[in-house]
This record gives structure tokens, C-alpha cells and sequence, in this order.
């Protein structure tokens, strides 16, 4: 593993009160929340993600010794839950997947290609700077792309409606 890349600590939590779990993605953490949550019989609660190096998680990892419990799980203890709040105070699961992945603008996609305008995804994906293959995975939730890449996707859009209407007309 590259030591330098970047990725997230993410902070799950075992229903209301139960065990805090610290880990490390360079991957997409909606992506990983979701993967762990299918191999749980718990419900995991998303509670904080913050963008880090892979070095992190083992700092958390031996800051927090005295409330460790297993692998990457800690106890629910006040100094780990105060942590989460003052590195991630306004992270919110709705809010971080909205920011990612601009479900909005996916919907507004979805609305307008329905009417079999599949053809737009290539138009999408140049926008972006990126290919038709990971728009798609974009689409599903499974990409991330930047604010500026999100905008100039949304311009093409409104570009390709306006024409639509404009050829309607």
C-alpha cells in the first residue's frame, strides 16, 4: 500500500451505544459503510469521516489503546465520541453523500435521460474528464468526483436540455 495516498478514517458505531469502529479507506467510504453493513447482523451507524493518510488509523488506533477491544472495534468511550465530534462536527451520512455524489444533479441526469437519451452519457463524461465507464460507476455511487467536475457535468446538461427545447420548438 502507498503510504502517501490519500483516503478517509471513517468512524462506524454498533447500533446507539455499542462498539466504535476506526478504520481506513482510499476507496469510497459510502461504498465500504455499505459493504460492512451487509456482512453485519448489527445495525452500524455512519458517525464521521474526515480525509487522511493510511497513517492515521493507526494513530487513532494507539491513542485510543486503553478502549480497545478487537481489531479495529473500541469501546464507546466518551474521548473517542469527543473526538469524532471535533474532527468531523458536521458530517452527516445525507450530507456526505449528497456532497460526493450530488444526488440531486444524478436525479436531474436520470429525468433526462429516460426519454432513451442515453446517448448524453458520452457528453457527460468528457465534461468531467473522465470515461463513459466511470461515469457510470459515478452514477451508482461508486465513483467520486470532484465539485468542479459535479458543475461542469450539471453546464452540459443544462446545455443538452436547452438544445432538446430548442429543437422541440
Amino acid at each position: 500500500m502507498n503510504k502517501k495516498r490519500l483516503g478517509q478514517v471513517y468512524f462506524l458505531q454498533v447500533e446507539k451505544n455499542g462498539p466504535v469502529k476506526i478504520g481506513f479507506t482510499e476507496g469510497i467510504v459510502y461504498s465500504r459503510v455499505k459493504s460492512l453493513q451487509q456482512s453485519s447482523p448489527h445495525e452500524l451507524h455512519w458517525i464521521g469521516a474526515y480525509i487522511a493518510l493510511p497513517v492515521e488509523e493507526k494513530r487513532l488506533h494507539h491513542l485510543f489503546d486503553a478502549h480497545h477491544l478487537r481489531a479495529e472495534w473500541f469501546k464507546p468511550h466518551y474521548t473517542i465520541l469527543d473526538y469524532i465530534q471535533i474532527v468531523s462536527p458536521d458530517f452527516g451520512r445525507d450530507k456526505y453523500i449528497e456532497q460526493h455524489f450530488r444526488i440531486s444533479l444524478q436525479k436531474k441526469i436520470r429525468e433526462a435521460c429516460s426519454h432513451k437519451r442515453l446517448d448524453w452519457f458520452p457528453h457527460f463524461a468528457e465534461a468531467a474528464g473522465v470515461r463513459v465507464f466511470d461515469f457510470h460507476k459515478w452514477m451508482d455511487c461508486r465513483r467520486i468526483y470532484s465539485s468542479d467536475q459535479m458543475d461542469r457535468i450539471e453546464a452540459r446538461l443544462d446545455e443538452l436540455v436547452g438544445l432538446r427545447m430548442e429543437q422541440a420548438a
